[in-house]
């Protein structure tokens, strides 16, 4: 099998004569049967007279015969040449190796042992938004986030000792400086002597997966923390709701990512508020003891907003109106650049708001952490 594949291989690089060679090998062939045949219909001719002394009379009938044969000796070679072109060329490992490269989804390049980059697939190339002259000799942590360098060059290291490496996810860039999240499996190239030559790696981008899953944990999360705190606030015993207050608050503010999270009780006359719970996340200076026996209306323009059953949502503090003039001052002197607060009513009164504080970064509240501390306010209007 391997001597006939290395024929056709060999005819396919020089087609032309291989048509000729199996053309004359037929014509040939044909000539000494014709010859043979002539031998012992004549019996007093020789076989030699037979080859090369020929009457008229069978001279033009062996030329057609032997024309038809080198006719349809090079026909015959034509059809099996342009047959086995197209499926014999699959096979060889240069277009084998090309084809799978220009048509699997994952990014694959090559690196030299020193990092730089020798080849890029053209899904690479689509994938990192460079030109082909433009990747090559480029260092291979230029696709990669400043924030990985580190780990992506001790992997390196580590692969170019043929240690084994997991896939790894990394934050990679595009051209464009963009920024997304890749998993890499990488595989190290040795020479016939085993050392070490280059580095392959295959390069996919998750970021939709990734965005995905963190979609569902979060949303799992949302459902545990409610879970949770439902089954904390039923039957509570006085001396119980305290430290299920602190519980509950430090949950929300610790989902939301937030600086503070706090809850605030209006006296029974609602001539005054006072901080009453907080949680603060690390590095947060607490304000609990400074927000005691607030007359209420100094922030008379919050709690006319809540009163009205409407949240305080203020993604950013530098924006309040004039008529918030009392609250801007206070949320600043508490640092505060984004807030927002919700109502606890009971009887159609205020009595108290649960809010959170974003102190380090000004920040837009989602639609669920809001929808959390709405939950969390309700319970805690029935557990006060």
């Amino acid at each position: 099998m391997g001597s006939l594949t290395d024929m056709i291989r060999s005819a396919r690089k020089r087609p032309f004569a291989a048509v000729l060679i199996c053309s004359l090998s037929l014509a040939v062939t044909a000539w000494f049967a014709l010859s043979l045949a002539d031998y012992y219909r004549i019996a007093e001719s020789s076989f030699i007279e037979s080859l090369f002394v020929l009457s008229p009379e069978q001279l033009l009938p062996r030329l057609l015969i032997t024309s038809l044969f080198l006719f349809s000796g090079g026909f015959a070679q034509w059809i099996i040449l342009r047959r086995s072109r197209s499926p014999l060329s699959l096979f060889e490992p240069e277009t084998l190796y090309r084809n799978l490269l220009d048509t699997t989804p994952e990014a694959v390049l090559i690196a030299d042992t020193g990092g730089r980059i020798t080849f890029m697939s053209p899904k690479g190339l689509e994938l990192f938004g460079f030109s082909r002259e433009q990747i090559l000799g480029r260092n291979t942590l230029d696709l990669i986030h400043s924030d990985d360098h580190s780990k992506a060059a001790d992997n390196f290291k580590q692969r170019l000792k043929n240690e084994t490496i997991p896939s790894t996810e990394y934050r990679m860039v595009r051209k464009d400086g963009r920024a997304f999240t890749a998993e890499l499996s990488a595989t190290l190239i040795c020479d016939s002597e085993n050392n070490p030559r280059a580095i392959l790696a295959t390069i996919r981008d998750i970021t939709e997966r990734k965005k995905a899953s963190e979609e569902l944990q979060y949303r799992l999360a949302f459902e545990r923390i409610i879970t949770s705190l439902s089954s904390r606030f039923i039957r509570l015993a006085p001396e119980e709701i305290d430290d299920n207050i602190l519980y509950a608050i430090q949950t929300v503010g610790e989902f939301a990512f937030a600086d503070r999270c706090y809850l605030f009780q209006i006296s029974s006359d609602q001539q005054s508020m006072s901080n009453t719970h907080e949680w603060c996340a690390d590095g947060i200076e607490p304000q609990m003891q400074s927000c005691q026996n607030i007359p209420t209306d100094v922030f008379s323009y919050s709690l006319r907003m809540m009163s009205e059953g409407k949240l305080l949502n203020i993604p950013r503090v530098a924006d309040m109106p004039a008529e918030g003039s009392a609250e801007k001052e206070e949320f600043e002197r508490e640092g505060i650049k984004s807030v927002v607060c919700v109502p606890m009513v009971r009887g159609g009164n205020i009595i108290g708001f649960i809010g959170l504080d974003s102190v380090q970064r000004e920040r837009t509240w989602s639609d669920d952490e809001i929808a959390l501390l709405t939950i969390v306010s309700e319970m805690l209007t029935t557990a006060l």
